[in-house]
């Protein structure tokens, strides 16, 4: 006699569809009675104690957003990048760190962005022995350039932008004192440093001790000026 016993077999796991990214999403922006404004545009708001303010309402547009990753000389994905969205004008607004919401070493995604042109700035924010220039992704979408007019202006609409890959080239700072003149140390002053033509790379402030370091700069010959931005200058 032969008996057949069949046990049940559970069925094989099945994985979860991926999720893909949305095709629209909602801006964040600055509010105005004319509507959501990058950071110039932006009014405020009067309200009174024990009140509250009504009617503050505001309607988000779809926006675009960036993506795309950042690598080193050597092509190795680099981390703690700020990229940061500027818009034609000059605010900043929508910027993200290297990698961004746990993602993969060396990609970001900005924030989503108000409808607009935009440029991106590249800034080295991590804490490293060596550091990379600061500046703009450049006209050829592949590099950074120093100058914010050799920048590559990006038309956003209503979807995400890939910037693709951007290598990074390594910088140097520039370091010193500032004193008055009875050599004591003079803090609050703006340094700036600006190429042949006048054009910005970057800058730095003295502390109270007169001490400045500067933006890391791409290699080059800059000029430096020096400026008292003090509230109330001396």
């Amino acid at each position: 006699l032969h008996i057949t016993i069949r046990f049940p077999v559970a069925p094989a796991p099945v994985a979860p569809a991926p999720v893909s990214a949305p095709t629209e999403r909602l801006a964040g922006g600055w509010w105005s009675s004319r509507g959501l404004q990058t950071q110039s545009g932006a009014e405020t708001v009067t309200g009174a104690d024990g009140a509250t303010t009504r009617s503050i309402d505001v309607t988000l547009p779809v926006g675009g957003w960036f993506t795309g990753a950042v690598q080193d000389p050597a092509a190795n994905p680099v981390d703690g990048i700020c990229i940061t969205p500027v818009s034609a004008s000059n605010d900043w607004d929508g910027g993200t760190t290297t990698p961004s919401n746990g993602g993969r070493a060396g990609q970001f995604e900005t924030q989503v962005v108000i409808p607009g042109q935009y440029r991106l700035a590249v800034n080295d924010c991590g804490s490293r022995s060596g550091l990379f220039a600061r500046g703009w992704i450049g006209r050829d979408g592949t590099s950074v350039s120093a100058f914010e007019r050799d920048a590559l202006t990006f038309d956003v609409a209503g979807s995400g932008i890939d910037v693709g890959t951007v290598t990074l080239r390594y910088g140097t700072r520039i370091a010193g004192t500032v004193t008055d003149e009875t050599g004591a140390p003079a803090s609050g002053i703006c340094v700036g440093v600006v190429g042949d033509d006048w054009q910005w790379v970057g800058g730095g402030n003295t502390g109270r001790d007169g001490a400045y370091t500067t933006d890391a700069l791409p290699e080059g010959d800059w000029a430096l000026y020096f400026n008292d931005c003090n509230a109330t200058p001396t």
